[in-house]
């Protein structure tokens, strides 16, 4: 996930009241494994980007598919 759209992720929750804890344990993981998540440091199986998908467009209202939370790779991001 880019740093745009991890962001872009946070506000979104942060307007409906949730945060990226809620969003964790709703898909039921730990708010660790998902910050490694978006951050690009782990790769998840497809079944947990599944339910962060799901749970993502539920709590913000905005379409999110599993690939969404794929790692990204660029040039500035380690």
């Amino acid at each position: 996930m880019t740093d745009e759209h991890r962001q872009l992720l946070k506000s979104r929750l942060k307007a409906n009241r949730w945060t990226l804890y809620h969003l964790a344990t709703h898909s039921g993981i730990t708010q660790g494994y998902l910050s490694r998540m978006i951050r690009n440091r782990l790769d998840a199986s497809q079944p947990i980007k599944i339910a962060l998908a799901l749970h993502a467009s539920q709590m913000t209202g905005f379409p999110y598919n599993p690939s969404d939370f794929d790692i990204t790779t660029t040039s500035t991001e380690n």
